[in-house]
């Protein structure tokens, strides 16, 4: 359904409570109440937010405090139609929005960083994982598969969705942009505000590139890492004993929440230090301005000269048998 008339959107800025999914869970439900209370009606949260984003793969001893803490992690993550999601549905029934929200999401004993979407109604239109965990993320999570690139119908428009880094795989962002995308939700964790390869500069970097590149809206997310949540995560992994990369890069954490506009300009955020939401009205009229120059999924394409190919998923490890 395309985008028809102007709509309020909203990036929240939260600051999860390590390790602990029903207290996360009741800080998500407060922001989305509150962005719904201010007109939003979608409402972008952050990347793996419930429980919380593994922060200690980075720099803790994985031989010595990994498997602990994956058990914890396990323990306290999201199952597809737990009482954790019909939180979240009831939440976004209430403020009538469309809520796209972080999760840990576990099937058996392999977790994914996922996402789940939910209408304004409170129904889930779909979960999606990421493709492809980033360098450490690894030791945790599982990967999605193809039928994780995709996007949804609604009143608002085409939503499409992708985690963090999964905003450098070029065809799958052609791939969006070609599904008709207008509206892309992004999620991130909070990044080190400098740093080489990992900062909260990519973000801003990636966040205006697909939104140029694409010519949709972009409403950006990203987790922020209070002192609270670095106390407990510095505790899990030794406390005074833990390693001087693991002191020295948790105080250093920021967040990178915002929405930018089709010309890939931000139209609102960033936001500050601390826990925020972001709010931004939506005009469909900018799209079209900016496709005047370009248009990636359309008069600017050549699907004669080169195309994309989604290809179905791969088989189950098992079957018949039973």
């Amino acid at each position: 359904m395309s985008m028809t008339r102007k709509i309020r959107v909203a990036a929240v800025q939260a600051a999860p409570v390590f390790l602990d999914r029903e207290a996360t869970t009741e800080k998500a439900v407060a922001a989305i109440l509150e962005a719904g209370r201010n007109g939003a009606e979608l409402v972008v949260l952050p990347e793996a937010l419930i429980p919380c984003y593994p922060t200690w793969i980075w720099t803790a001893d994985s031989v010595v405090v990994g498997p602990e803490l994956y058990a914890r992690l396990c323990e306290q993550s999201v199952e597809r139609g737990s009482e954790t999601i019909a939180q979240l549905q009831q939440a976004a029934h209430e403020a009538g929005a469309v809520v796209a929200c972080g999760i840990n999401e576990r099937e058996g004993a392999t977790l994914y960083n996922a996402q789940v979407v939910i209408d304004a109604a409170g129904e889930v239109l779909g979960y999606r994982r990421k493709l492809m965990p980033t360098g450490a993320e690894r030791t945790v999570w599982g990967r999605g598969d193809s039928r994780d690139i995709r996007v949804w119908d609604t009143p608002l428009g085409t939503l499409g969705a992708l985690i963090c880094y999964e905003h450098t795989m070029t065809p799958v962002k052609a791939a969006l942009a070609g599904l008709g995308e207008e509206i892309h939700i992004a999620m991130w964790p909070a990044m080190p505000a400098e740093g080489e390869l990992l900062s909260t500069e990519t973000i801003a970097i990636a966040m205006r590139n697909y939104a140029w590149e694409t010519q949709t809206f972009v409403v950006h997310a990203t987790t922020w890492q209070s002192e609270e949540f670095t106390e407990a995560s510095l505790a899990a992994q030794g406390g005074e004993a833990a390693s001087p990369l693991v002191k020295s890069i948790a105080p250093l954490m920021a967040g990178m929440t915002g929405i930018v506009g089709p010309n890939g300009k931000h139209v609102a955020g960033p936001a500050p230090a601390g826990e925020h939401i972001v709010y931004a009205d939506l005009d469909p009229a900018e799209r079209l301005r900016a496709k005047y120059m370009v248009d990636g999924a359309g008069h600017y394409a050549r699907s004669d000269a080169v195309s994309v190919v989604i290809h179905d998923p791969k088989p189950s490890l098992v079957e018949g048998g039973r």
